[in-house]
C-alpha cells in the first residue's frame, strides 16, 4: 500500500487533502481508543501518517503512542505534532525520535487552537508527502 492515514480528525481531515490514501481515523478519537479498535492491525505501507494525542487526557499517552507505532512498519513514518496537549506532544516527538521519524507542526490554527485551517490541512498533506524524501 502506498500510503495510509491514522489517528482522530486532524488524520480525517488529511485524508480529506490524499483521499488516495487509505485512512484509518477517527473524530475525536485518543490514542488509547485508536489502539483499542486497531490493537491486532499491522499497518504495512511505503508512507503512514499519524495524527494522535490532540485528544489525549492524563492517560498513559507515551505508553499508546509507542504500542501504536511498534504495529507500523513503512518506509516514511510522518507525525503529526499535537498543538494543544503538550503532554501529548512530548510523547510524540520522543517516540519519533526513537524511529527516526518526521516530525509536523501544525500551521495556521483554526481559531478552536486544535485543528489546521483549509490551507493547514493542505500544507500538513504537502509537507508529508516531502518529508518523505
Amino acid at each position: 500500500m502506498a500510503c495510509v492515514i491514522i489517528g482522530d480528525s486532524i488524520a480525517v481531515g488529511i485524508h480529506a487533502q490524499a483521499p488516495s490514501c487509505a485512512m484509518l481515523a477517527h473524530k475525536g478519537w485518543t490514542s488509547t481508543r485508536w489502539h483499542q479498535r486497531y490493537r491486532t492491525l499491522r499497518v504495512d505501507a511505503d508512507r503512514v501518517v499519524i495524527s494522535l494525542g490532540s485528544n489525549d487526557g492524563h492517560g498513559d499517552t507515551a505508553g499508546q503512542i509507542a504500542a501504536i507505532r511498534a504495529q507500523v512498519e513503512a518506509r516514511h513514518v510522518v507525525w503529526i505534532v499535537p498543538a494543544c496537549n503538550l503532554r501529548a506532544a512530548r510523547a510524540v516527538v520522543a517516540e519519533a525520535a526513537r524511529h527516526g521519524d518526521a516530525l509536523l507542526w501544525i500551521r495556521g490554527l483554526s481559531p478552536d487552537g486544535v485543528h489546521p485551517t483549509g490551507r493547514g490541512y493542505r500544507s500538513l498533506e504537502q509537507r508529508s508527502r516531502l518529508a518523505q524524501r
